[in-house]
């Protein structure tokens, strides 16, 4: 991993630490300054203890870490990285085993190439859910299906795969890779319309 980079990365959580410790903070004062005023209204009570508090704060304030936001960098749907962390991010995967990996892997490798976020999909009937950013903070628009090229197979099995994309509210992607990895993989979406 590139030095910089992490040298980089653990100066930003530092500077978010200390601004969110700023805010903190002001937040308490005000809370504080609040409760002041509002018994102001009330004659009877005294604020000194509150007010003997607020003048304490700034040096008797911690703000945990473990109270810290870390801010995750989903703001944009694809991935948004420089190059030399996208090369980071590349996942390795172990040599395909047979023809239906190797074309699983392929279409995999081509996605995330492309900048989306992908989720094992075997509970809707397909190979991968594919999100266009986090996967905490976006639904998946596309269940892919993996499919060689040169392969055939009945249309019922498509209709069942537009249908189950129709009660999920998902497009099916079908991915086919070309015989040549040159030529990437081919893209065809199925969408159940109910026509008949």
């Amino acid at each position: 991993m590139n030095v910089e980079v992490e040298e980089n990365y653990t100066k930003h959580l530092q500077h978010s630490y200390e601004e969110q410790g700023r805010l903190a903070l002001e937040e308490k004062k005000r809370v504080l300054e609040r409760v002041m005023t509002e018994r102001r209204r009330d004659e009877a009570l005294t604020d000194q203890p509150i007010r003997e508090r607020l003048s304490s704060l700034k040096s008797s304030f911690s703000f945990p870490r473990s109270a810290m936001m870390v801010q995750l960098c989903t703001a944009r749907a694809r991935l948004g990285y420089a190059p030399d962390e996208r090369d980071w991010l590349a996942t390795d995967w172990p040599l395909p085993r047979d023809n239906k990996q190797e074309v699983r892997y392929r279409v995999y490798q081509d996605l995330r190439q492309q900048g989306y976020y992908i989720t094992s999909a075997g509970k809707f009937g397909g190979d991968y859910l594919i999100y266009p950013g986090d996967p905490l903070r976006f639904h998946a628009h596309f269940i892919a299906v993996c499919v060689p090229i040169k392969s055939e197979s009945p249309i019922s099995d498509f209709l069942c795969l537009a249908r189950l994309g129709a009660n999920v509210k998902k497009t099916i992607l079908l991915c086919s890779p070309s015989e040549t990895e040159s030529e990437g993989v081919i893209y065809t979406s199925i969408q159940w319309s109910g026509m008949v």
